[in-house]
This record gives C-alpha cells, sequence and structure tokens, in this order.
C-alpha cells in the first residue's frame, strides 16, 4: 500500500471518529446539559403570567447556556436570545402546527419554564449535531477534487467495516464521487453499530477536533 493510501486511511479514521455521537456527546451535548442543570431551579419551576416574561426568562436561559458552554462562547444581547428562543422552539415543534412559541407558552402555563427550557435544550443539542456533522464534511470531504474523493471511495470500500450497503453494488465508484461525503458518514454510523454489538466504548482521548 503507498503512502497516499495511508493518508486515505487516515483521513477516513480521523472523520468517522470526528463524527462518532461519544464524541459530540463529549463536546456539546454534555456541557449543554451541566449549563442547563445551573439555570435557576426556583425560576424553572414557576409559571409565567404572560408572554413577553416568558420570552425575557426563556432569553436569560439562553444567554446562560452561550456563556457556559465552552464551543459556543459567546456573549448575546438580551434581543439575540429572545430572537434564538423563538427559532428554536419553532424548529422544535416543527411538523406539528408551526406555532412552536405559543405551543411552548401554553404548556409552561401548566408545567413552568422547565418544560420550555427542556425543549430549547433538546432543540440547540439538535441544530448543533446537523451543522456540525456539516462542518465536518465539508472542511475534511467536500472540497476534496473528483479523482481524490474516486480514491478515496475505492479505499473505502476496500476496508469498510461491516457490510456495505447492497445498493452500492449496484454503481462504479465514479458515479459514488458525488455522494463521497455521504459514504463516510453512512460508515461513521456502520462503525457505531457495530461498536453497540460488540460493546465497545471508545476512549474519548481517540478523538480530536
Amino acid at each position: 500500500m503507498n503512502s497516499d493510501r495511508d493518508d486515505l486511511k487516515r483521513l477516513i479514521q480521523h472523520v468517522t471518529s470526528l463524527l462518532h455521537s461519544q464524541h459530540i456527546r463529549e463536546r456539546f451535548d454534555d456541557p449543554v446539559d451541566r449549563a442547563a442543570s445551573e439555570f435557576g431551579a426556583s425560576a424553572l419551576l414557576s409559571q409565567p403570567r404572560r408572554s413577553r416574561e416568558f420570552l425575557q426568562v426563556l432569553g436569560e436561559f439562553v444567554m446562560h447556556l452561550y456563556r457556559q458552554v465552552p464551543v459556543l462562547a459567546q456573549e448575546l444581547s438580551p434581543s439575540q436570545a429572545q430572537q434564538e428562543v423563538v427559532g428554536l422552539l419553532e424548529d422544535a415543534y416543527s411538523g406539528c402546527n408551526g406555532n412552536g412559541y405559543e405551543d411552548a407558552f401554553r404548556h409552561a402555563l401548566d408545567y413552568g419554564y422547565a418544560a420550555a427550557c427542556s425543549v430549547i435544550t433538546e432543540a440547540m443539542k439538535a441544530r448543533y449535531r446537523r451543522e456540525y456533522i456539516h462542518w465536518v464534511l465539508l472542511t475534511h470531504i467536500e472540497y476534496l477534487d473528483s479523482q481524490t474523493k474516486i480514491d478515496l471511495i475505492s479505499c473505502l470500500l476496500e476496508n469498510w467495516n461491516g457490510t456495505p450497503p447492497e445498493s452500492l453494488g449496484h454503481c462504479s465508484i465514479r458515479e459514488m464521487a458525488p455522494k463521497c461525503a455521504t459514504l463516510v458518514l453512512l460508515q461513521a454510523q456502520c462503525l457505531e453499530d457495530l461498536d453497540r454489538m460488540l460493546g465497545v466504548t471508545p476512549h474519548s482521548a481517540a478523538y480530536h477536533g
């Protein structure tokens, strides 16, 4: 195996490690959960009296997350935080009735701010995962030239861990090149499934980025 092939194997291993859910959880999910748990518990148990107060408290919650989570580490203005609240609640209720903010307010009237903060926390983590995966693939795979993508797919299929999808057998490597990033992501997911079946817990020290 030549050095170029070794480089491609190392690239695949590096990208799949960056995409592993444990790496993402340690990098973002766990810090977000910790920050959310440190926000004033007494305030979360109370019910809002009006929509304006609801938005203000949730804005303070989002500002707190942005200050405390290392990968965010920025100071939002109250208006920026409140815009973020509305966006996250609408994302979280997407596919329901399109009134995420109003639905969250109604739930808070019954269950307090904690319910809305929980929804915001999960929506923020889900959005970060999407953005992070897109960033990893864009910066490590998508920018490669066509020939390198072809070589990478060839290397990927030769060293595939697990059983490659049957549909791949109907395409030439050249035809797969535009979907190179998708194939790398698929292999990362297959590796996670294999880890779970074998009871393997990857050590966090193996991950970088």
